[in-house]
């Protein structure tokens, strides 16, 4: 007798039960690290970034967001405000523990996001020279309006029509989502938000790359998955890996670290491995 199916109504309370879950787990560690940075003990939580958290920072108006900013699917406007707010916030001093004003990216991830910025530069500057173009153009149907009606069009006609061609021209730089990243980049960079971790940890000594290795490895592993781009992943393993090698290694006693991704399929499989296995020096999910 095969197994019935669960009914509707079963799947959405398991479904319930389980965000219950991950929340009580939410809690439990802003609790423990709420007491951590009490100043009696003076803790710092050191913060790394992903990738897709500086992507939501350049450009919270995207059509598409990070899942982990996103809780309403049929209301794009409020999925911008919770983007925007939860990136900026993420990006601002607030964050409790954090004690220099940086947040660090790995090595490869800092190469996933210099491809970002790359690529949205490419699009302001293909913008700009389309908005150039137009205005190019309105220049030109102005020329042959005042032409045609030399002797109608007066000074404050020619100015109205002046007017109107920078209005334009504003409304499109003030509307267009691919302009409005060079602001954000401009502030990462301007304000050095983002820090080289190297430079204040170091890197894995030739008499720690076999661990390495094997933390490279085992998170490959937990990470990999048909519906992952095997060079995120493989991104994603390795700086796992560097940062499992950090937290044990490197930081005093009163200091964590804190890894910051949106990616909803890296945390669960990260926090399945790490309650089923018994590496419980490994960062807590």
């Amino acid at each position: 007798m095969k197994p019935s199916l669960p009914h509707d109504d079963e799947l959405e309370t398991a479904s319930i039960l389980y965000k219950l879950y991950n929340l009580s787990i939410d809690l439990r560690r802003i609790q423990s690290d709420t007491t951590f940075c009490d100043p009696d003990r003076n803790g710092e939580i050191v913060y790394f970034v992903d990738t897709n958290v500086v992507v939501d920072f350049v450009s919270p108006y995207a059509k598409v967001h990070s899942p982990g900013f996103t809780r309403h699917q049929d209301d794009p406007q409020m999925n911008q405000i919770l983007t925007m707010l939860s990136a900026e916030y993420l990006f601002s001093e607030d964050l409790p523990g954090k004690k220099n004003g940086k947040l660090y990216v790995t090595p490869l991830h800092r190469e996933e996001i210099a491809n970002v910025f790359r690529k949205t530069h490419r699009d302001c500057i293909k913008k700009l020279v389309s908005i150039g173009r137009r205005a190019e153009l309105m220049q030109k149907q102005l020329e042959i309006v005042s032409i045609m009606q030399l002797e109608k069009v007066n000074l404050q006609m020619r100015e109205k029509l002046d007017e109107e061609q920078f209005l334009q021209l504003a409304r499109c730089l003030s509307q267009d989502d691919r302009l409005e990243p060079l602001d954000q980049m401009n502030r990462i960079f301007s304000n050095e938000l983002l820090a080289s971790p190297s430079r204040r940890f170091g890197t894995p000594s030739p008499e720690d790359n076999d661990i390495f290795k094997a933390w490279t490895g085992e998170f490959s592993r937990i990470l990999s998955s048909p519906i992952r781009d095997k060079s995120s992943t493989a991104n994603d393993a390795e700086s796992l890996a560097y940062m499992q090698w950090i937290a044990d290694h490197v930081l005093a006693e009163n200091e964590r670290l804190a890894f910051i991704t949106t990616d909803r399929l890296l945390v669960d499989r990260y926090r399945h491995w790490f309650y089923s296995s018994h590496e419980n020096n490994s960062i807590k999910p």
